[in-house]
Formats: C-alpha cells, sequence, structure tokens
C-alpha cells in the first residue's frame, strides 16, 4: 500500500482548546524533571546525560544543547487589578498604582513562577539601563 499509514503509524491527535488543560502543570513537571536530571550528572560540559541501554528508544540529552535553551525571564515591578471599564479609560499620560511599595524587592519570574527576589538598580552605560540586584534566590 505505497504512501499510506496504517492506524499505529499514525500521530496522535490533541485538542489545543482543551484536552490538555494542565499544559502549564506538565511543563513545571518536565523542568523540574530535567533540572534534576541535570543536577545529578556529574559529567562534563559537552558530555551526554543519561544511560544508553542500546535501545533505540532510548534518547541521550547533550548538556550544552540543553543549557542553550532561551529562557524568558521578566522583572515583575508589581500588579494591579481594575476593572474593564478602568482598563478602557487609560491614555498616554495616566498613571497605574502598582501593589509594591518603593523600595519593597521585586519578583524575577521564569515560566510564571517566581525563581528570585531582588532591588532594582542602574547600570552605567552608553545609554545606562535598569538592572537587577539579586537578594533572593528561590530553592525549589
Amino acid at each position: 500500500m505505497g504512501g499510506e499509514l496504517e492506524a499505529s503509524d499514525q500521530l496522535p491527535q490533541i485538542d489545543p482548546l482543551g484536552e490538555h488543560e494542565d499544559t502549564e502543570q506538565v511543563l513545571d513537571q518536565a523542568i523540574k524533571d530535567l533540572r534534576g536530571a541535570l543536577d545529578e550528572s556529574k559529567s562534563p560540559a559537552g558530555s551526554t546525560i543519561g544511560q544508553s541501554s542500546g535501545d533505540p528508544g532510548d534518547s541521550r540529552i547533550n548538556r550544552n544543547l540543553v543549557m542553550s535553551i532561551p529562557v524568558s525571564v521578566q522583572v515583575v515591578l508589581g500588579t494591579v487589578e481594575i476593572s474593564l471599564s478602568e482598563l478602557m479609560d487609560l491614555k498616554q499620560g495616566s498613571t497605574v498604582g502598582l501593589n509594591r511599595k518603593l523600595g519593597e524587592p521585586i519578583d524575577i519570574v521564569a515560566n510564571n513562577q517566581r525563581i528570585a527576589r531582588g532591588e532594582i538598580t542602574v547600570i552605567e552605560g552608553d545609554p545606562p539601563r535598569f538592572g537587577v540586584v539579586l537578594t533572593e534566590v528561590i530553592e525549589n
């Protein structure tokens, strides 16, 4: 049967609109598992993680490849909850008050999970930039 796929060869169908509502939990668990695998590994940079049993289904992860995956990090000054009408009334020059006091530590977030806290600082340069001095790193 030429190029036809049998039922067992087809990829599973995923409903992106709700079949996997716990996607964030799955991703968080995958990150924790990956961190554990990297922490348990005593291998030098560039080597692989995991033991290959010779089974073609086994996969080996290149540490350099994993460690080069980009992660978006956000610095959260604060949050606010406002009504839709207040949101629609915002215009240039409007001021939005946040839930943090001046001088209070700010959150550093990756994958919607707080990973550290810190204080805002100015990094000298041309032009000067904002930065964050870490005051606390959150342990899992």
